[in-house]
């Protein structure tokens, strides 16, 4: 049997070339067409036999990756403590600041309750010059009569006097004990780097 292929229809022939349109002519035995598959075979199986060599290395090196995802999971698992360890810092930080902001509340009040005393001070300052005042006219006048009134306000006075003498040793003793807490915190801090 021969079954052939077809060539170009052309071939050349040194300087001149001669065009067939006859098929028997461009035709190719079937025996080259083998040849060529015969190749072709050989070129897979030179591709396999490299390819073969290069799973056997992907297994070999499947060790090595074993050891690789290790220190992975080890490093994963080191960032999840650090994380955890971060947000219990992160809970520190929240709750210091919170007495933090309960040490500035408890300045904030210690303040106003100077300011209000200050303000009780000039009222009762005012009170002692008014009461004076009374004093000086009684002794113009003279009037008797009008001296148990007197006694009367300066025993309020006096009452009134040593309510404030006792609310001034209070904020004294608080605003003591404030700077104590205060400047221990203080020598605490330097030792923080």
């Amino acid at each position: 049997m021969s079954v052939s292929f077809r060539r170009s229809n052309c071939e050349r022939n040194g300087a001149s070339h001669r065009c067939s349109k006859s098929p028997a002519a461009s035709a190719v035995p079937l025996k080259f067409f083998h040849k060529g598959l015969n190749q072709m075979s050989k070129l897979l199986m030179f591709a396999a036999m490299g390819f073969v060599p290069a799973l056997m290395l992907s297994t070999v090196s499947a060790d090595d990756h074993a050891g690789m995802k290790k220190e992975h999971e080890a490093a994963h698992a080191q960032h999840d403590k650090w994380a955890a360890e971060h947000a219990k810092m992160r809970v520190e930080h929240l709750r210091a600041l919170a007495m933090i902001a309960k040490l500035q509340a408890h300045i904030y009040e210690h303040e106003a309750e100077l300011v209000e005393h200050d303000e009780e001070i000039r009222a009762h300052e005012d009170h002692a010059m008014h009461h004076g005042e009374e004093i000086a006219a009684h002794e113009n006048d003279g009037d008797a009569s009008n001296h148990e009134h007197l006694e009367k306000e300066h025993a309020a006075f006096k009452s009134e006097h040593d309510a404030m003498a006792k609310k001034h040793d209070e904020v004294k003793t608080g605003h003591d004990e404030l700077h104590a807490v205060l400047n221990k915190l203080m020598e605490l801090m330097k030792t923080i780097k």
